[in-house]
């Protein structure tokens, strides 16, 4: 989703995205130019005129930190030397300096936040200016959007959602019925650490001579039959004791919700959009049937795979948390994770790279990488006085997150101390470039999002029968939210 480079120039002159919405009835996402004709690329900022706050505070609802992610885009306070910290810090001086607005934090927690804000804009308290909140349904954001108390983003002037500091993916395809009512962007980094790639060893795959992945990715070879081929039969008994367990070595460490993140970068759609921008159904099809069938050999594979539900470990311990320790010991060739946990191996002391998920195969036109399901998004509550003055301050913040926070997020704490070579850097900006949102895994669809897990865990293919027995129950959700959006004003 976020590109950067190292210099101020070329963060306002690349495209954050290269992904468009699909509105056609094709198997695949489509993918375009980067100059596509729907995001001014020109990455210019003009600071609205004479809007001054008179010193008064801009409050924005977020999230307590909660495991890996840590909202801390308006919590600073000072300078502490910690170059993130500092960035979001002078990024909010900013605000004060063009509007005259001093940004202020509120957190709940993350099973309140929204319960907070539906309390607020119901009594028409005016609290809060903005909310950051999780997009997922059940609690998030989304929830919000349904009951019609958010802002449409669509519909106000000061917030210029073509530029490169939103998400054009998430503009795209967050709308519906041609409203929008929260969005993603460069105003918050937490979901750039929640998105998923693959991390490899480098020690291991040079041991067993192994061809090198990055060349795969230039010449357009990195698919799911290239990827089995290089962790197939990894596996040996490190410990001797006949028993595949968690001190042995495996071509691909992953989990069994992750089958979906296989699927996804193989190019599956969870919905569609028709013309009239509504969401359409279009997770089964001959296509998808086929790659989960192959993605399913490759994560149930013991003789390659192991998954972390599987590791029976009796020590109480965190089983994400040993699955960066297994890599970190050089017992994972592959490992399919979240960002934040490549993070965590920049102390390992074997050569790691950085890779995105695989394609289907060569003819998919480009990548495509899942973002966490607690990915937060910016709304304003649809009671605002003057949410055009708030519209403002968003359409800022998100500016100079892109221009100053986010040079120091993915240079210094993805680039400069993760990547250990030029090719991982080149393949994060393909990751984040490709960062996909889907409607169907947001809302989850008559519970859609969990047939891959489940049937991953009891390693059964039932893909027809798990969509045929939920068909009915989600496109009747999906009707009864199309329904509830197209009576918004």
């Amino acid at each position: 989703m976020k590109k950067i480079s190292t210099t101020l120039i070329l963060v306002l002159l690349i495209l954050s995205l290269t992904l468009s919405t699909a509105c056609s009835d094709s198997d695949t996402k489509t993918t375009s130019d980067t100059d596509n004709g729907t995001e001014d690329n020109s990455g210019e900022f003009t600071p609205v005129n004479g809007l001054d706050f008179g010193g008064k505070d801009f409050t924005i609802l977020v999230p307590a930190d909660n495991g890996w992610s840590q909202y801390d885009d308006f919590s600073a306070t000072e300078v502490t030397g910690e170059a993130v910290n500092d960035a979001n810090l002078k990024k909010m001086q900013k605000l004060e300096e063009i509007y005259n607005v001093k940004i202020v934090n509120k957190v709940a927690s993350q099973s309140s936040v929204v319960e907070e804000a539906r309390s607020d804009i119901q009594a028409n308290l005016n609290t809060y200016d903005a909310i950051l909140a999780e997009m997922c349904e059940n609690g998030g954001i989304s929830t919000l959007a349904e009951e019609g108390l958010l802002q449409d983003l669509k519909t106000l002037d000061n917030i210029d959602l073509s530029k490169p500091w939103y998400s054009q993916n998430a503009v795209n395809n967050l709308s519906m019925s041609n409203k929008l009512f929260y969005v993603m962007g460069d105003i918050s980094t937490v979901d750039n650490d929640g998105i998923s790639a693959l991390s490899f060893n480098k020690k291991l795959l040079n041991d067993a001579q192994l061809d090198n992945p990055y060349t795969l990715v230039k010449e357009n070879k990195w698919t799911l039959d290239n990827f089995y081929s290089l962790c197939k039969d990894f596996y040996m008994d490190l410990n001797g004791n006949g028993d595949i367990d968690a001190e042995d070595r495996f071509g691909l460490l992953t989990d069994n919700e992750n089958t979906l993140y296989f699927m996804i970068g193989g190019g599956m759609q969870i919905v569609n959009k028709d013309a009239d921008d509504k969401p359409v159904l279009s997770v089964y099809n001959d296509r998808n049937a086929t790659m989960f069938s192959k993605v399913l050999n490759i994560v149930t594979d013991n003789n390659t795979t192991q998954r972390l539900e599987n590791l029976n470990l009796t020590d109480g311990s965190d089983i994400y948390q040993y699955g960066s320790t297994m890599f970190m010991n050089d017992q994972i060739l592959f490992r399919l994770t979240a960002m934040y946990r490549i993070i965590e191996c920049r102390k390992m002391d074997s050569d790691f790279g950085i890779l995105p998920l695989p394609k289907y195969d060569e003819n998919q036109e480009g990548y495509y990488h899942l973002l966490s399901y607690a990915s937060p998004a910016i709304a304003i509550p649809v009671t605002a006085p003057d949410p055009e003055k708030n519209a403002a301050v968003i359409d800022a913040l998100s500016y100079y997150g892109r221009s100053i926070v986010l040079p120091e997020y993915y240079d210094r704490v993805l680039q400069g101390q993760v990547s250990r070579d030029e090719e991982s850097q080149d393949m994060l900006d393909i990751i984040f470039d490709s960062a996909y949102f889907d409607l169907g895994i947001i809302h989850n669809f008559g519970g859609i999002r969990g047939i891959f897990g489940a049937m991953t865990a009891t390693g059964s293919d039932t893909f027809a029968s798990e969509y045929a027995a939920l068909e009915t129950v989600a496109n009747k959700s999906i009707n009864r939210i199309i329904k509830q959006y197209d009576k918004l004003d």
